[in-house]
C-alpha cells in the first residue's frame, strides 16, 4: 500500500537514519491503523470533515471540482463562469 498512495510524506527521505526508520515505522502503523479501522486515506478525509468545517469546506471544493471533471469528459463540455458581488 506504500506504492503511490497515502499522504505525500511517504516519499520525502524517510528511512535513512535509525531515527528516519523509526518515523517510517511509525508511519506504517499508522497507515495500518488508519487502512484496518477506516478504509483509506479518502475515507479518513471524509470521517474528519464532521468534525473540523476548514477540512469539509476542501473536501466538499475538491469533490465538486473533481465531478464536474469527471462530467465535462463524459458531456465533451465545459463552461467558465464568473460570480461578482458589488459592496
Amino acid at each position: 500500500m506504500l506504492c503511490g498512495s497515502g499522504p505525500s510524506f511517504w516519499h520525502d527521505g524517510f528511512g535513512r537514519s535509525s531515527s528516519g526508520r523509526r518515523e517510517r515505522q511509525a508511519l506504517v502503523e499508522l497507515e495500518h491503523l488508519v487502512i484496518s479501522e477506516i478504509g483509506d486515506w479518502k475515507e479518513l478525509e471524509a470521517a474528519l470533515c464532521g468534525w473540523l468545517p476548514d477540512i469539509r469546506e476542501q473536501f466538499e471544493i475538491a469533490n465538486r471540482q473533481a465531478a464536474f471533471k469527471g462530467m465535462s469528459n463524459i458531456r465533451g463540455i465545459t463552461a467558465e463562469t464568473e460570480l461578482r458581488t458589488d459592496e
